[in-house]
């Protein structure tokens, strides 16, 4: 029986289509980190001043879960902080902070004002004082991405809940503005809610943080199985499984890993092209397809072995380096151009190999896995 090959339009389509689906994917299971930029560009002596005081909140996160600092002089004088969840350990900390301090220069490169938050801490630094001042601009509230047949007795539910773990927090001087809560809501799956505020705040400031986070989201989240809010001042989140330490281990479902299965389907899709190529083009291997006009311009951003694009040399491995960067950008979320436009950032090949073969006391004892390398 023949079978019929797709022709070099179909092809093209089919490969714009899996990239596609690809960017779809990242979207409905976006992971930190998360940013907010000013988008205003420092002079050399305030970048030279970061650097510092990132250090120096690199320094301290081994021992403090906060820790708030300035240096430098006049224009040049930078505040900065960072805020890990209550329940990690201080290596988690430090390790959190330790990323999150590398990803800050990533992602606003010469900004004078960025935040970032991680799956577990937040850092940020601006050339205005912020140090004890309630900050609920740019507040982020994220939805699970799983929503529930009839979600008005959960909203109940939530909004008890919420309310209640609010006044703990912000009034309760023994629980240092961080309380976690469990609570039934079927025989089957628990909410698991926490809050946390910065502890610069006041108790008023702290309630008024936590209660603009509530509002952001009964907006955003009506309808999922969980939510979060990401603030500069504090932090929000709950969901149907026991997603923090010391939570009923035994009922924890966590969410689908996105990223793995955009990474399979990506796979599946070019694997076909591939052999479609093959197939069509006999022994010609898929980077020298790649050469034609539209391939090359596509696919010379990043993707090409080192050995082809500098020697002309090209085999069955160059495909296996072209496909591994590939991968490696769905799984870690980065692209390699963008990676590439920083000076400040390593490319991205390096930039894994930093994550995973960093010194064992860089490291978190709990080892190197997938979610750690795209979380960094």
């Amino acid at each position: 029986m023949a079978y019929r090959l797709p022709s070099s339009e179909k092809t093209i389509q089919l490969l714009w289509l899996c990239f596609f689906i690809s960017n779809l994917l990242d979207l409905a299971h976006a992971d930190p980190p998360y940013k907010a930029c000013s988008n205003i560009s420092a002079n050399s002596q305030f970048q030279k001043n970061l650097e510092i005081i990132l250090s120096y909140l690199r320094s301290n996160a081994s021992v403090s879960k906060l820790y708030s600092t300035s240096t430098g002089n006049d224009h040049d004088r930078i505040y900065a902080q960072y805020m890990c969840l209550n329940y990690e350990t201080n290596d988690n900390c430090r390790t959190c902070i330790a990323t999150a301090s590398e990803v800050i220069l990533q992602l606003c490169p010469e900004d004078k004002e960025a935040v970032v938050w991680e799956e577990i801490c937040q850092l940020r630094y601006s050339n205005q004082s912020f140090l004890a001042h309630l900050d609920v601009s740019g507040n982020k509230a994220l939805d699970n991405k799983e929503d529930l047949e009839n979600p008005a007795q959960f909203r109940l539910v939530v909004n008890e809940t919420l309310n209640d773990l609010a006044n703990q927090v912000a009034f309760n001087p023994s629980t240092n503005m961080y309380a976690t809560r469990k609570v039934a809501f079927t025989n089957t799956d628990p909410l698991y809610a926490l809050m946390q505020c910065s502890t610069d705040l006041s108790p008023d400031e702290c309630n008024t943080c936590l209660r603009v986070a509530m509002a952001n989201i009964s907006s955003c989240c009506s309808a999922s199985r969980g939510g979060r809010v990401l603030s500069r001042s504090c932090y929000l989140r709950y969901e149907l499984y026991a997603w923090y330490e010391g939570a009923n281990e035994t009922s924890k479902s966590p969410p689908v890993p996105g990223k793995i299965a955009a990474a399979l389907l990506v796979v599946g899709i070019l694997g076909y092209l591939i052999y479609c190529h093959a197939m069509r083009n006999g022994s010609k291997t898929f980077l020298l397809i790649l050469t034609e006009p539209f391939f090359f311009h596509f696919w010379n951003s990043g993707y090409m072995a080192p050995e082809y694009a500098m020697e002309g040399l090209y085999s069955t491995k160059s495909d296996v380096f072209s496909f591994g960067v590939l991968l490696l950008e769905i799984i870690t979320g980065r692209r390699n151009s963008e990676v590439q436009k920083s000076k400040r950032a390593p490319k991205l090949l390096a930039y894994v190999s930093i994550q995973v073969f960093r010194p064992v006391d860089e490291a978190d004892p709990r080892g190197v896995t997938i979610s750690d390398i795209h979380r960094s």
